[in-house]
């Protein structure tokens, strides 16, 4: 038994059946050593080394300065084991002494997952298993197959125990039992999720593509596809659509001055209202909703750029409120005059700040 201190692990190294595989320095788990009892009788079966020259030919393997003194210690007495006899030698010199108890708790504590495959349950089970033989600990095909029972899911060993697998204690027989029976469970899981899909997609609109909005069902036989509630303030249209969600359009600077000049709700977009946006009883209008504005309509309050509203423009006050223009003739006594009136721009008054979407003051 080893009782080394090493951090490093020992690493596994096979280029190709046909190369000599190499052990790197370091600690020897059990997993590590499966892997080298495993590479080594690959390689003697591809060169076709006879049995008793196996042990000989690849003790060259280990690179590890402690492994490599003893064989070569013991050199006379390590050729004349055959391969399993010296991979038992290995075991019971160098892998840490509580390994077997490690190993059996792994193997006693498995757990079948229900989105794994049982046929990559039992192969995962058999290799722990294998580890332990030779030892007191190895479980034998009656032990072995009641593990196996004990770890899959009950749903697997409801359907096991319909077909009469429960009682089978033929390794073989129940293996290939266990595997068919698996996947008949998966092949309802998949069904039942693609029924749930569909359900989805029709009560939902969503479409078959890919687009973010194609949803995972649970493969659950109870399962209900979950409606919009009836007490959202929005309009089933703009829950959901196919290929994304429609959005409202943000208000233009010419929709933004139609309704602050006919006192009209920024948030409902209605004008001649008696609230405003902050206390609006209608909420947001629906997403195809448009804003009609007569054509005779012209702005006259100004709608300051985002740029003004930062307070990044050189010559804008933010807190000095918003200018308005004022139109007067060019000259109001002279009749004769008036046939040619020109409009004169004059700075008449300012509109308050109102980024709290209040109602539009003048000073």
């Amino acid at each position: 038994m080893s009782d080394r201190l090493d951090d490093k692990i020992a690493i596994f190294e096979q280029v190709h059946p046909s190369k000599l595989p190499l052990v790197s320095p370091g600690v020897l788990t059990p997993s590590v050593w499966s892997k080298i009892k495993r590479g080594l009788r690959e390689f003697c079966l591809h060169k076709k080394i006879a049995a008793e020259d196996r042990s000989k030919m690849v003790i060259a393997a280990f690179r590890d300065v402690e492994i490599a003194e003893d064989l070569e210690n013991n050199y006379d007495e390590v050729i004349k084991l055959s391969l399993d006899e010296l991979m038992d030698r290995i075991r019971d010199n160098f892998l840490p002494k509580d390994w077997a108890d490690a190993v059996s708790n792994q193997l006693l504590s498995l757990r079948m997952s229900t989105n794994t495959t049982f046929l990559s349950h039992y192969n995962t089970a058999l290799g722990r298993n294998l580890m332990l033989k030779g030892t007191d600990m190895f479980l034998d095909d009656c032990a072995f197959i009641n593990q196996l029972k004990s770890s899959i899911p009950t749903e697997l060993y409801a359907l096991a125990r319909d077909e009469g697998l429960t009682r089978e204690y033929d390794l073989k027989k129940f293996k290939a039992g266990l595997v068919e029976v698996d996947k008949k469970r998966v092949n309802d899981r998949k069904r039942i999720r693609d029924e749930a899909e569909d359900v989805a997609r029709k009560q939902f609109g969503l479409s078959n593509g890919n687009n973010r909005y194609t949803t995972t069902i649970p493969a659950t036989t109870n399962y209900r596809p979950r409606l919009p509630s009836s007490s959202s303030s929005r309009p089933p249209s703009t829950l959901i659509s196919i290929g994304g969600p429609v959005r409202l359009k943000q208000l233009t600077k010419r929709e933004q001055s139609y309704l602050m000049e006919t006192r009209g709700c920024l948030k409902c977009r209605q004008p001649n209202m008696s609230h405003r946006a902050a206390d609006c009883p209608n909420g947001f209008p629906d997403a195809t909703f448009t804003l009609h504005i007569p054509a005779s309509f012209r702005a006259v309050t100004t709608i300051p750029s985002n740029a003004q509203r930062n307070g990044s423009t050189a010559g804008y006050d933010k807190n000095k409120g918003k200018p308005v223009a004022a139109f007067t003739p060019s000259n109001w006594g002279d009749e004769e005059s008036n046939k040619d009136e020109v409009a004169a721009v004059l700075p008449s008054a300012v509109i308050e700040d109102f980024s709290d979407e209040s109602d539009p003051v003048l000073n």
